[in-house]
């Protein structure tokens, strides 16, 4: 059986987004907004604000062609661009025609994916299947801002169907919350919650949404949360600096039989002896500007408190295009941040405090002590969602055994979640009781891949953990909305209408305020 596409929601930076193709909005003049130049590196424009291209193809002055790809390839790690005509047209511009207005934009979300399906660019990612990324087409300048609830429900609706013709992922970036709020629940209803996912995940990825709107899951990421971008695990890492090194494949292949840290610790002195600097080229290899879409998605989810062991940045830069602010510890542990993530082995941005080698490792209880103690404090209150991580880290070892002798956990309550690609039984034997490893490579069908699986199971993880209210009373959303939210957001705005202004100096005021922002409410 072929293995069919899948629509993934997201909140984030289109332009920062690691993809094989991505949607540019423009009109028939190539006129593109100056927040999309940042994805388009080493493109002109002119002083109107209209892109330079050296030749445009048949078709596109008269509109008869919608999109079209950049003829110079992008930088490396970045999708390739496909310039899309969704400017509004002017004979369009009339009272009473919503439903064409909605028709010809989400249109340029059809002609886009159909163009790459005759034409396909050159790849940038690994994935099973290719991913594609559009923007809420219309939404800003584009014309269609006042029926951004329509554009909503008719996008979702044309890329399911896309997703379901071919073989291939999509994207839709949302900007703001309540696109994305009402995209998922958009979603939700066109596909009456179905996933193609094992009931023993779906039950899962509940469990763990609940856990995340009550505020009690924390994430911990490891290496394989950044493979889809292309950065390696520490044993990659560790075959690419021996390269580096100058070791034979005989050497490497000897050194490999050691443990990673001892490996660390041979690699560090063959650099030295070979005049290169150990921090300059984890600081060049880690340099990456795209996130994936795991860190997308992870980014996305109602949790405060993060730990990683992670050099890269990428949760930091997913976290602040979804809209967060974040505070990094120790480095930047700034006030009044909402969310919070914890470095434990350093980060490229400061790499004098990168931990990699034996000596590292043993004198981390002592730089990092107080670190340690944060981690200790999560497993023993929180629930802690291991992804990318492989529960061999020395450090972590040490920190759960801490937490082992100072609390005797209750039978059957483990004090987090694993979601490995493979798991043997012996692993699980390991940790039997303490946590529960969940392996994705289980019942796979042949064309099936356990990564993609894991970022559908993330994709539904989101899906069920937010809060699909925030877009009621937000104007433009009208068009999102059922029945009986209509019915409902007809009556608030009219209590408020009505409401004396005396009535809004009493104290309950100012809580009914806060709870009317929530639903989209702007005071």
């Amino acid at each position: 059986m072929a293995l069919k596409g899948h629509l993934f929601i997201l909140r984030g930076d289109l332009n920062r987004l690691h993809c094989d193709a991505w949607l540019v909005p423009c009109g028939r003049s190539l006129r593109v907004e100056d927040y999309w130049m940042d994805g388009l590196p080493g493109q002109a424009r002119n002083a109107r604000g209209h892109l330079q291209v050296r030749t445009l193809p048949d078709g596109w002055q008269e509109g008869e062609l919608r999109t079209f790809a950049l003829d110079e390839p992008p930088p490396e790690g970045r999708g390739w661009p496909w310039l899309t005509n969704v400017g509004y047209r002017s004979e369009l511009q009339m009272h009473g025609q919503p439903g064409k207005m909605t028709a010809w934009f989400t249109e340029g979300l059809l002609a886009f994916v159909r163009g790459w399906r005759r034409h396909p660019t050159p790849r940038t990612t690994k994935r099973r299947l290719p991913l594609l990324a559009v923007p809420l087409v219309g939404a800003g300048r584009g014309g269609g801002h006042r029926m951004e609830g329509e554009l909503v429900k008719s996008h979702v609706r044309a890329l399911l169907e896309l997703v379901e013709e071919h073989q291939l992922d999509i994207a839709l970036v949302t900007y703001n919350e309540q696109a994305f709020t009402a995209a998922q629940e958009a979603r939700k209803v066109l596909r009456s919650g179905s996933w193609p996912l094992p009931s023993g995940l779906l039950s899962l990825g509940r469990l763990l949404a609940e856990k995340a709107r009550h505020q009690d899951l924390v994430l911990f990421l490891g290496a394989g949360v950044s493979r889809g971008v292309g950065l390696p695990d520490w044993q990659q890492l560790l075959n690419e600096l021996m390269e580096t090194a100058g070791m034979t494949p005989e050497e490497s292949r000897a050194a490999n039989q050691l443990s990673l840290l001892d490996q660390a610790r041979i690699v560090q002195r063959r650099l030295q002896r070979a005049g290169i600097d150990l921090t300059g080229s984890l600081v060049g290899r880690f340099h990456v500007s795209q996130y994936g879409l795991v860190h997308a998605l992870l980014a996305g989810l109602s949790v405060r408190e993060s730990v990683t062991t992670n050099y890269d940045p990428l949760f930091e830069v997913a976290s602040r295009a979804c809209g967060h602010k974040l505070a990094v510890l120790p480095y930047a542990p700034t006030s009044g941040c909402t969310r919070w993530l914890l470095k434990l082995h350093g980060c490229v941005e400061h790499p004098e405090d990168i931990v990699l080698t034996r000596e590292d490792y043993l004198r981390y209880s002592n730089n990092r002590a107080a670190l340690a103690g944060i981690v200790q404090t999560l497993l023993l209150t929180k629930h802690m969602l291991f992804v990318g991580f492989s529960l061999n880290d020395d450090n972590f070892l040490r920190i759960v055994d801490d937490v082992r002798r100072a609390l005797r956990r209750e039978e059957g309550q483990p004090f987090g979640t694993a979601l490995l690609l493979t798991c043997d039984p012996m692993l699980r034997e390991l940790w039997d009781g303490e946590l529960d490893l969940l392996s994705l490579s289980e019942d796979l069908e042949p064309e099936e891949s356990a990564p993609r699986r894991l970022e559908i199971f993330l994709d539904f993880l989101l899906a069920e953990s937010i809060c699909h209210t925030s877009y009621l009373l937000r104007p433009h959303f009208e068009g999102a909305l059922s029945k009986s939210e209509r019915a409902l957001r007809r009556a608030l705005l009219k209590w408020l209408e009505e409401l004396p202004p005396l009535a809004r100096q009493a104290p309950a005021f100012a809580e009914l305020e806060q709870a009317l922002e929530r639903l989209g409410h702007l005071p």
